[in-house]
């Protein structure tokens, strides 16, 4: 009888053995599909282990994390933007100093590839291949923050918000002198601006080189000729007014 029950232990162990093993073999084959379906619904989590694992594997050797802040270049050749020695995107859209110049950052590192205007305080900066332009001074265009492409007119590299004027530059896909205000291209209500001590016929946004005919401001009705008042001129013309063909004689 001992040796039956024996027997009979030493069999129900076996079966729990074998019925146990194939078990945790199939435990351990779902355990990464189960993580990957864990990942896809909380594509949030996957985000910051990324981000983690980024600045692990680019971290000095003998660097003190903690002292990381600004925009640092780690040994993965990138330069992030951090605080605290952790990767921050606080900085996204604006520039920030680094090697004696200032760099537009997109979510936490240095894009090189951006093109447009960052902002550094109340400030927009003329930004090309990722570096702010403090050399450049004209008609400058871009990305804006919203992605959207914006034209300002830029001194030194800062949108020049007090600038009012015309200059030469691109708008809209279209190349000529641009009637600014308060550094931004201003649409022209006045037919006649006055510029480098001429007149000059405006259409939108830009004078008017095609235009030849009778144009008016405060000051009265006159004659234009490819753009520009023609102050020499003494004749009669024929201008366009309220869809009517009328003379207009100019002394």
């Amino acid at each position: 009888m001992k040796k039956r029950m024996t027997k009979v232990l030493a069999l129900g162990m076996m079966a729990a053995m074998l019925i146990s093993a194939p078990l945790s073999a199939m435990a351990a084959e779902a355990a990464p599909a189960d993580a990957a379906a864990t990942a896809e619904t909380q594509p949030e989590m996957a985000m910051q282990a990324a981000e983690g694992e980024a600045a692990v594997t680019a971290l000095t050797n003998g660097v003190d994390p903690m002292t990381l802040d600004g925009l640092v270049q780690l040994n993965d050749g990138n330069w992030y933007y951090m605080e605290d020695g952790r990767l921050s995107s606080n900085a996204s859209k604006t520039v920030k100093p680094a090697c004696g110049s200032w760099w537009y950052v997109s979510g936490w590192k240095i894009d090189f590839s951006f093109t447009g205007f960052g902002k550094n305080g109340d400030d927009l900066w003329y930004v090309k291949d990722g570096q702010v332009q403090f050399g450049y001074t004209g008609v400058a265009t871009g990305s804006n923050q919203y992605g959207n492409t914006s034209t300002y007119y830029v001194t030194n590299g800062r949108v020049d918000k007090s600038f009012c004027g015309l200059a030469y530059g691109s708008y809209n896909g279209e190349e000529g002198w641009i009637n600014f205000c308060d550094g931004k291209p201003k649409y022209s209500y006045e037919s006649l601006m006055e510029y480098n001590g001429a007149w000059w016929k405006m259409s939108g946004y830009m004078i008017d080189f095609d235009y030849t005919g009778a144009a008016s401001n405060e000051s009265g009705t006159w004659y234009v000729r490819n753009g520009q008042v023609d102050f020499g001129y003494t004749g009669v013309i024929e201008g366009k007014k309220r869809k009517q063909i009328v003379p207009v004689l100019f002394y």
